[in-house]
């Protein structure tokens, strides 16, 4: 039987937990969810919206780390952001022709938060996913964000997008993927993800593995042998190996060898996806993340298409993202896990 999907939970540690700091990561991330909150281009009816590079990550991630570190509540942005999604939840569905990027979010990061509190399926999260499908495409994928940006706002990211609705699905409480009236929406998506596979980014194929260990009958037959492959013998993963992506003559130079952000999005597809840290490949992975977090708690990465104003919002999306995978991927579970209903 497949492994399924597991959100992690965690008793509380040590801020230092092996070689990496938790305290540290999260004080990054706490700082960054702030600015995004402050950041006028992020602002949305309700409160911040959520992005692929900044706050899907943190929002993942970030109740992981408050269980490591011993924490009592949610932080203010997690609260903000959960809530502004909630108010846009119950908004009149745009057409199926709209950039539906925010859509599919939600009904993720919603469907999470009920899974790990282990309450149901909220109100808040049946009108998320109603939203959803109301606004899915006949071919079965979402208006996605294209701005000519590596690594999720590129045509192919439409298939990531597709694989993140199949991963809500499946994590979604009181059995949710099996009720009649979605059916054919989710017929869809399969159908979408497997007929539009050649060709995607490694890296968007996690996220079809990541989906296959929670929704019934996805299957992703060759990604992990494919991912284990391109692993280098320093346990890491090239930039190039989680591609193939566009040539970007203007992006800032990457340097040779395993790449952080790379290693960090593979690792925490992984560990989403229920692999165990003491697996071979998964725990040379976590050994070069370990070793490789700065003392401001970041873990750098710079970005796959061009150069931005140093010190600007836009600089340091790639190190949010990269902070918040390489964290989640690092986090150690004590074995209480909230599976999926199926």
């Amino acid at each position: 039987m497949r492994t399924r999907f597991a959100l992690l939970l965690f008793l509380p540690v040590a801020a230092w937990s092996g070689d990496w700091n938790a305290a540290s990561a999260a004080k990054y991330l706490d700082g960054r969810a702030g600015e995004w909150a402050a950041w006028p281009r992020a602002a949305k009816e309700g409160g911040p919206c959520v992005s692929c590079h900044t706050t899907l990550g943190y929002l993942i991630v970030r109740p992981e780390l408050r269980h490591t570190l011993g924490e009592s509540a949610a932080t203010e942005y997690e609260k903000g952001l959960l809530a502004g999604v909630k108010v846009r939840a119950a908004k009149p569905a745009p057409p199926p022709t709209a950039d539906n990027t925010q859509a599919v979010l939600a009904a993720l990061v919603l469907a999470m938060d009920d899974a790990r509190r282990g309450s149901g399926l909220s109100p808040e999260t049946e009108a998320a996913f109603k939203t959803m499908w109301a606004t899915q495409r006949e071919d079965g994928a979402w208006g996605w964000t294209h701005a000519n940006l590596e690594p999720w706002e590129v045509p192919e990211s439409d298939y990531f997008g597709v694989a993140l609705s199949a991963v809500a699905t499946g994590i979604a409480p009181d059995g949710y993927q099996g009720r009649p009236e979605i059916q054919a929406n989710i017929a869809k998506v399969k159908h979408y993800l497997e007929a539009n596979r050649t060709g995607q980014p490694l890296g968007n194929l996690l996220v079809l593995y990541w989906a296959s260990t929670s929704l019934r009958d996805l299957k992703a037959r060759g990604v992990l042998d494919e991912l284990w492959t391109r692993q280098n013998d320093d346990g890491g993963w090239t930039l190039a190996s989680l591609g193939p992506w566009r040539d970007r003559p203007n992006a800032p130079a990457v340097a040779p060898g395993s790449n952080a952000y790379a290693t960090a999005w593979a690792s925490a597809m992984l560990r989403l996806s229920g692999m165990k840290p003491g697996e071979p490949h998964m725990a040379r992975a976590l050994s070069w993340l370990r070793a490789r977090q700065d003392s401001a708690g970041y873990w750098d990465a710079v970005s796959m298409n061009k150069h931005f104003e140093p010190g600007s919002m836009m600089e340091r999306f790639m190190r949010d993202a990269t902070t918040a995978y390489a964290a989640l991927a690092l986090s150690e579970p004590n074995g209480k896990a909230a599976n999926a209903a199926r």
